[in-house]
């Protein structure tokens, strides 16, 4: 399962914990996330979709690999 927290952005939250953990604010990551964060909505797995993001994540690795690829081109 998906655990969602109550903050509505979620990406400062994170980059606020890593710092906090990172200054010495608390000793390790977990403790920094259970003491800055609340959980909210918890979202289940969809079996009837896992077919479509298996291929769906196929698809991401194989542009993944071909951006590689481009990157080594752009360095000649």
């Amino acid at each position: 399962p998906l655990h969602l927290t109550t903050e509505p952005d979620n990406m400062l939250l994170g980059g606020a914990i890593n710092a906090a953990a990172a200054a010495g604010l608390y000793d390790t990551l977990p403790e920094a996330m259970s003491r800055m964060s609340s959980l909210g909505t918890t979202v289940a797995p969809n079996p009837a979709r896992r077919a479509f993001l298996d291929r769906k994540y196929r698809v991401f690795l194989k542009m993944y690999d071909h951006q590689l690829e481009l990157n080594q081109l752009m360095k000649e």
